[in-house]
């Protein structure tokens, strides 16, 4: 762990002295870091934006605030279905998205 950490501020005080930064405390975060939970197979669909017919999944999209690259505090969570093929999704609201997990749990 601590040669992970002194690394770590290593890369820190390099990116600092790149940008013109005097201090080597600054910590490095970002956001827009994303992940997907998939929870299965919902429907058959033809997408709208490439034209392939396919199983689409259901799934969870969730983006995070980081801090040094590690995802910490999700801000935004989106309910929807991914295109196999392109991975173009359709928007839910809670209630539609809550209906579909139930449907998939009781196939299985």
């Amino acid at each position: 762990m601590f040669v992970f950490s002194a690394l770590l501020m290593k890369t820190v005080k390099w990116y600092n002295y790149q940008k013109g930064v005097g201090s080597d405390k600054k910590m490095l975060w970002g956001w827009g870091e994303e992940t997907n939970k998939d929870l299965g197979p919902i429907f058959q669909h033809e997408c709208d934006y490439c034209g392939s017919t396919g199983t689409w999944n259901l799934y969870i999209k969730r983006r995070w605030i980081s801090i040094y690259f590690i995802p910490v505090i999700p801000y935004k969570k989106i309910y929807c279905a991914i295109c196999p093929n392109c991975n173009s999704y359709i928007k839910f609201s809670k209630q539609e998205f809550k209906q579909m997990k139930l449907d998939i749990k009781s196939r299985v």
